[in-house]
């Protein structure tokens, strides 16, 4: 990759500009050589990567917390090359979706008319399971991860970024959308960031943790669990977007095993 020297005196500008500084180069007569512009350029370089940078780096997973270090039982959903296992959904408020396409380890959903999704077509359980999804916004100002998953016979969404792009919570409880039953958290997401999104579900606690910290832990008994009509062509696993453009990477899953079972029932 080559970088211009006007193009990376710049940039320093931009960053030294924002610390108070100037760099005056005809002032103060400095000879920029390929390697003074490297020297000078070096602690700047980590906040001054475009965002398909990122994606160049090793792909992997943020770790989890404690109770989790020792698992290694995960299967991967998503190849990182292609869409094998997913389809592109077509029905309902996806009819107009966005382009869905795999470039550099990652699955991209651009924005759509309102929606665009994919859905796993190959068998996932319905009960006492695991599941994490690396998820990023890269345009847009609504949800950039609707992540529908199964609990036994009923289906949610977990909506990540949705409400104008803060709202984290589980879609429908007893009819009632995440911004508006008691699973509704506020966060303030990043652009161009990556987030790992956890999700845990058994038949007495789902619980959502993003990056090391838990948002949500809701007890499904006796609730009534559904979905929004336009998430219904997503079951059982789908993820979308909804005017929002999104990247995703690292999608796995295991299954729990029977002590982490009875640890949720206490």
């Amino acid at each position: 990759m080559v970088f211009s020297a006007e193009k990376l005196t710049s940039d320093m500008q931009k960053h030294l500009g924002r610390s108070g500084f100037r760099l005056k180069t005809r002032s103060l007569g400095l000879q920029l050589t390929p390697l003074t512009i490297l020297i000078w350029i070096i602690p700047f370089l980590g906040a001054s990567f475009p965002a398909w940078a990122d994606d160049q780096r090793p792909r992997e997973i943020t770790p989890f917390p404690a109770d989790n270090a020792d698992k290694s039982s995960w299967q991967d959903l998503f190849n990182g090359r292609d869409l094998t296992g997913w389809e592109i959904v077509e029905r309902y408020e996806y009819s107009s979706h966005g382009k869905v396409f795999v470039t550099n380890g990652c699955l991209y959903l651009e924005a759509g008319q309102p929606g665009t999704a994919v859905r796993w077509k190959k068998e996932f359980p319905r009960i006492n399971y695991e599941l994490v999804v690396e998820a990023k916004k890269t345009g847009g100002n609504d949800f950039f991860c609707g992540l529908t998953f199964p609990v036994k016979d009923k289906f949610l969404t977990l909506i990540v970024g949705g409400w104008g792009g803060s709202v984290v919570g589980l879609s429908l409880i007893d009819g009632e959308p995440a911004s508006e039953n008691e699973t509704c958290r506020w966060v303030s997401f990043e652009l161009d960031r990556w987030y790992q999104i956890r999700l845990r579900v058994t038949e007495t606690s789902i619980k959502v943790w993003l990056d090391d910290e838990q948002l949500v832990s809701f007890d499904p008994r006796g609730r009534r669990l559904s979905l929004r009509w336009e998430s219904e062509p997503c079951a059982p696993l789908g993820l979308a977007t909804w005017k929002t453009s999104a990247a995703y990477r690292c999608i796995r899953f295991r299954l729990l095993d029977s002590e982490e079972i009875s640890a949720c029932e206490q």
